[in-house]
């Protein structure tokens, strides 16, 4: 699976678990040795920004102006890409929950192990490329799982609509665990809806262009526009917040808006009851996403206040 010096190599890779497909795997080896970056994308079958931007990554690559390997699987979660789904279809198993995985555990969990296994120790960075799937639009976010500073040649390389993001720690996450095992690890989000923003795609196309510099790997034969200044943005951290029950959502709030907790982000309504549930804020700071879908079962996201 690894082509010679100055070579690009696309073939697949079996994960090896009853009723999972084979994942596209796309590998170039610099000229020189160098770092090896991880970019990887499709880990929720209904994201779409990810898989276009490291296709035409890849595509665009000269590996003769690389030092060092670039690996991209701009689809990890296949099954669930094929069925345009976030959750794996074999046992509704969400795969960014899942890492570093479990070889004997549900089809999820054995896929998130076997990727885990394979792609993850030989790479020095791990780009991994989110959006909100179909049921939430993100704001543009770049971030590492608590403080690293080995990864802010990597933040920096993502062009001021990005916000700088401190990610929550939350176990399974696939940035988190590769952060775990010590890897510079870096997540992404943009956009989302069940739609493809050629906007995004463009803009994650050119940091990851900078990121190959940032990270030692040579330009790639990129030449991305350069960025001027320091991040004009506020750093977000926070979380995603829940939605207390089931019904109709009408946002109140808008995406980018800053609030202050107790304010209302919109309201629930249930049809068949009557009911309506005014839905506040649990938390202060920005709105980084919200739902795009008219009906929210209980639990689900209300919005991402960082």
């Amino acid at each position: 699976m690894t082509p010679e010096p100055g070579a690009k190599l696309t073939t697949t890779w079996s994960p090896g678990v009853a009723g999972l497909p084979a994942l596209t795997v796309h590998r170039a080896s610099g000229r020189h040795p160098g770092p090896h970056l991880l970019v990887t994308g499709g880990v929720h079958g209904d994201e779409y920004e990810g898989p276009a931007a490291g296709s035409e990554f890849f595509t665009a690559l000269d590996p003769n102006r690389l030092n060092g390997t670039v690996t991209v699987l701009p689809v990890i979660n296949v099954a669930a890409w094929q069925a345009r789904r976030r959750r794996t279809p074999a046992d509704d198993g969400d795969l960014n929950r899942a890492f570093p995985g479990d070889p004997a555990g549900s089809p999820t969990r054995q896929l998130a192990a076997a990727v885990f296994a394979t792609f993850v120790p030989p790479a020095d960075a791990v780009i991994d490329l989110h959006s909100g799937g179909t049921a939430i639009m993100h704001l543009p976010m770049v971030g590492v799982p608590g403080d690293d500073d080995r990864a802010r040649g990597v933040l920096n390389s993502f062009d001021h609509r990005f916000y700088h993001w401190r990610m929550p720690d939350v176990a399974g996450v696939f940035s988190n665990e590769a952060h775990r095992a010590g890897k510079i690890a870096v997540g992404v989000e943009w956009g989302g809806g069940g739609l493809l923003d050629r906007e995004g795609v463009t803009a994650l196309v050119a940091a990851l262009a900078r990121s190959l510099a940032a990270l030692g790997l040579g330009d790639g034969g990129f030449t991305p526009p350069k960025l001027e200044g320091p991040p004009t943005l506020p750093a977000l951290a926070g979380d995603y917040q829940g939605s207390p029950a089931a019904g109709l959502w009408t946002t109140t709030a808008e995406l980018g808006a800053r609030i202050t907790a107790g304010e209302i982000l919109g309201r629930l309504h249930d049809p068949l009851s009557g009911q309506t549930t005014d839905v506040p804020a649990a938390r202060s700071g920005v709105i980084a996403a919200l739902p795009h879908q008219a009906w929210l079962p209980a639990g689900a996201p209300v919005a991402y206040i960082g």
